[in-house]
Order: structure tokens, then sequence, then C-alpha cells
């Protein structure tokens, strides 16, 4: 039984000759397309599964989430949200699930559009469609568009339909793409702001560094990192967070996590937290693409730090049409 979440990104086409002869000239790149579950033990559907794992700027691209409603909906309401990755919010919108909205981004930069869903929805596969445009105005210098949308349904009783997170991301050309997204809240000393590298390769070691402001000094302190694929857990590691510790990905069959420890006590003021990752070359496409929780607390029950650190394959562009 799965839940097929269809995404439709719309982005202008610029043509260089002939619409009909020539392929389409992409002004603002390739864009690397990965996805968080948001939902809990509590939500009836979990997406499992995001595909494609690349979108071409200019052209229309069909982003489909896999999962598993487990029970009947009979009604529900939708909230869709989208932000940049700095945190800039371009759009809040919510309503009714069984009719169709279009809401739109600030200046002409976009647009959502929730499609709507015949109720009741039963137990087993069922589509939902969202269109989801984003305009060339919002690249930066350079033509990398970092987002994340949020896309959730509820029913009017409370009940938790689904949650997912589309995340897009400037295609590089190292093998596989780094985003990330701070899960800490109003309790937790450090709000990461950002995460070198934006890329890496298999089957070479890399260092990942998290960077943000804490705002107290901090004299100890304990981690947790968690990695998840789609079809399950890869890696359960904790710790001093003082101490160097390496831990393996599915046992060490795929590769390795190494924490490195921080030096206490850490002042006040810029901070930095790196992992090393290192990835076998004989990883199967299907298991680049995960999700790695790093955290840490004091000894006192503090929150340090969060980080979610997603990872996402290449993949050659697939031929649309526009």
């Amino acid at each position: 039984m799965k839940v097929a979440l269809l995404v439709t990104v719309l982005v202008p086409l610029a043509w260089s000759h002939s619409e009909e002869t020539e392929q389409a000239h992409v002004e603002g790149g390739v864009l690397a397309l990965s996805y968080r579950d948001c939902g809990d033990s509590e939500t009836h559907a979990k997406i499992t599964a995001l595909s494609p794992s690349t979108m071409t700027i200019g052209k229309k691209t069909t982003i489909t989430g896999t999962g598993s409603l487990d029970q009947d909906i009979s009604d529900g309401t939708f909230t869709m949200s989208t932000a940049l990755s700095a945190g800039v919010p371009l759009l809040d919108c919510t309503g009714d699930a069984s009719v169709q909205k279009k809401c739109s981004f600030p200046l002409g930069s976009g647009s959502i559009t929730f499609d709507g869903v015949k109720f009741p929805i039963k137990a087993g596969s069922q589509d939902i469609n969202v269109d989801l445009y984003l305009s060339p105005i919002l690249l930066p210098v350079g033509g990398i568009l970092k987002t994340t949308t949020e896309i959730k349904t509820v029913a009017k009783n409370g009940d938790k339909i689904f949650c997912i997170k589309v995340l897009t991301g400037k295609k590089n050309e190292n093998g596989i793409s780094l985003s990330y997204e701070d899960c800490g809240d109003a309790e937790t000393h450090v709000k990461i702001t950002g995460l070198k590298p934006d890329s890496i390769k298999i089957g070479q070691k890399a260092t990942i560094t998290g960077t943000g402001t804490l705002d107290k000094d901090i004299s100890d302190g304990t981690y947790h990192m968690q990695t998840f694929y789609s079809g399950g857990d890869l890696l359960d590691c904790s710790g001093d967070a003082s101490k160097t510790k390496t831990c393996g990905l599915f046992g060490g069959l795929l590769g390795k996590l190494t924490y490195d420890g921080l030096t206490f006590p850490v002042k006040k003021g810029s901070s930095s937290i790196s992992v090393d990752l290192a990835l076998n070359s004989l990883v199967p496409a299907g298991l680049a693409q995960t999700s790695t929780k790093l955290s840490a607390t004091t000894k006192a029950g503090d929150k340090i730090f969060c980080i979610d650190v997603f990872t996402a394959p290449q993949a050659e562009p697939s031929t649309l049409i526009v």
C-alpha cells in the first residue's frame, strides 16, 4: 500500500534557437533534490522515497514521493511552507485539502498549487498533487537556489496524514550533494547557519563542518548521531562530546562516520562542529540518499546543537516534456 506524493516544479524556459529542434538552454543549472519525512509515530503515511534526484531549472519536473497509508481518511486540511536555505520565508499557506488552492510567493517569485484530494482516501495507494513554480528571480549570484518546502496534511479530528520536506540545491560534479537543516528549538544554545562543503565524493573521506553562534559558555557534553535511509537505519552512535569516535555505517560495510571531539570549555561566540564521512565506493545509489542527525546536550540536560545533514546522489536529468 503506497501513497504517491506528486510535486510538479515549473520554471521558465529559454530556448537556444528553435523550440522544436533545439535542446533547452538552462539558465539556472541543475538542482539536486532530496527529501525528509517529517512525520512522527502518529502520522498515518510515512514517505520512504523521492524521485527524481535532480531537476533542471527551465523544465517541468514531476517529483514523486512514495509511502504507505495505514488507514482510511475521510477529510483533511493542508499546510504548505517554503523558505530559502538562509531561513528567509517565501510562503505559508493553509486550506481545505479537498479543494484546489494556489498560493503565491512575494514579488511574483513563484507559487504552489495544492490540487485537492477526493475524500475519503482509502488505505493503500493514493496520489497527492502539488504544482511548485520557482522563478529565476530567486537565483542568487552564482546560480545556486536552495529551498525547503514542507507539505503536510492533517484530518479535522487532528490525525496526522503525512508530512514531507523537499529540498532543492545546486547540482555538483562530485557525486553526492549535501544540504542541511538546523533541528534545534528555542532552548538550543547554537543555531546552525552554515554547512561546508556542499558535496562529497564517494570513496573519499570528507570533513563536514556545521557553523553557528553559541549563546553561552559550555563546559561539557554528550553527542548522539543517527543515519537513516529509506529502508531503515544505518547508524546509531553516541558518546562523550569531548572525545573523537568512529562509528560504522551498517556495521562499517557502507563506510564510517567519525565525530570530531570538542575541546571544553567551549566559549560563547562563533562555533563549529565537524564529522568525517567516508562512504565505500561500492555504496548502491539507493543508499546514497540519507539523513544524518547529530545533536549534543550538556550533562545537565541543556541542548547545545542539533543539525540534520542530507545526502543526495547525482543523477543525469531526465528528458522531460515542457
